[in-house]
């Protein structure tokens, strides 16, 4: 099963995903993207736009985003082999304006959204990132994302909406989901 992490740039979600990785031994899908990895960024594999598609042409992702200019594919073998697990086993961070694409994986996905506490404290998280630059995109994203204890979405329910005002709180919601339940839907 995958463990699928919603959330506006900046909410928390790549070191919760970190954190249960360490301490559950699930394995993260790691992207393939056609951006240079930030300083400390180790989780995406970075390639050039021809290489990325080449793998593009040999059919080597189930998705493809287009997400601040860049490609980001995620690796079809590894997502096929999460889809197969009983239980959370594999972890994915992917953009909620592309949900649609993960319907027909619906009963192989557990969906949690991770929203920070404020806008401004999501602020203060991208200036401290040095991604002011996604500030314009990164309010519409929390907006959207912050709606969604409302939503009737299929793969997201209200019951799986995790503020991370602390991050270790934060990752013990998650884990408490993903570990603790590991149901799909």
């Amino acid at each position: 099963m995958i463990g699928l992490l919603f959330g506006p740039t900046g909410a928390g979600k790549t070191e919760i995903m970190m954190r249960l990785i360490a301490k559950f031994g699930l394995l993260y899908i790691t992207p393939v993207i056609t951006r240079p990895l930030r300083a400390g960024e180790g989780d995406k594999e970075s390639v050039s736009a021809e290489e990325f598609a080449r793998r593009l042409g040999r059919d080597e992702f189930v998705f493809v985003n287009d997400l601040f200019g860049s490609k980001y594919g995620t690796p079809r073998g590894v997502f096929w082999e999460g889809t197969q697990a009983p239980t959370v086993t594999h972890l994915l961070d992917f953009p909620l304006e592309e949900i649609d694409k993960l319907t027909p994986f619906r009963d192989a996905i557990c969906a949690v959204v991770i929203v920070p506490p404020s806008w401004s404290v999501l602020q203060e998280r991208l200036i401290g990132s040095k991604r002011a630059d996604r500030m314009a995109e990164a309010r519409k994203q929390f907006e959207i994302y912050s709606s969604l204890s409302r939503s009737s979405n299929s793969l997201i329910s209200s019951d799986r909406v995790v503020v991370n005002s602390d991050l270790d709180e934060a990752t013990q919601a998650v884990a408490k989901i993903f570990i603790g339940q590991g149901s799909g839907g």
